[in-house]
């Protein structure tokens, strides 16, 4: 039953269907048939679905797309410590103040200012 669950939403997703809508028709049908119990089963099981289809993602996270040439030498370095040349995609993010995130593969390596800055606070006041 649950992998008829999976397999459906995972179609959907694939076809290119809405996701907010997919997500709230398999909760209805779930409420219909008293199959609530198993909905975070059927959502874990389509995301390492997707997981494996989609394969791994490079990004990279920068406060503005300029610092991407700014800090480009220490971003390699990052990649060749990933063990990966895959071309990134870039984001921007304000709220890192300053720095760069790099993640590969389900590995983050965070070098932005703000992560520094949360670990400083937390230090000063342990």
């Amino acid at each position: 039953m649950k992998k008829d669950y999976v397999n459906a939403v995972y179609e959907l997703l694939l076809e290119g269907k809405d996701v907010d809508t997919v997500l709230a028709n398999l909760a209805t049908v779930l409420q219909e048939k008293g199959h609530e119990r198993i909905h975070t089963a059927i959502l874990e099981d389509v995301f390492k679905k997707l997981d494996v289809t989609v394969g791994a993602t490079t990004s990279v996270t920068v406060t503005k797309h300029a610092d991407t040439t700014k800090y480009s030498s220490e971003i390699t370095a990052d990649f060749v410590a990933l063990n990966t040349e895959a071309v990134p995609v870039v984001y921007e993010d304000p709220t890192l103040i300053g720095g760069y995130i790099v993640e590969h593969n389900h590995t983050r390596v965070d070098r932005s200012h703000k992560a520094q800055l949360v670990t400083l606070y937390r230090n000063i006041t342990r």
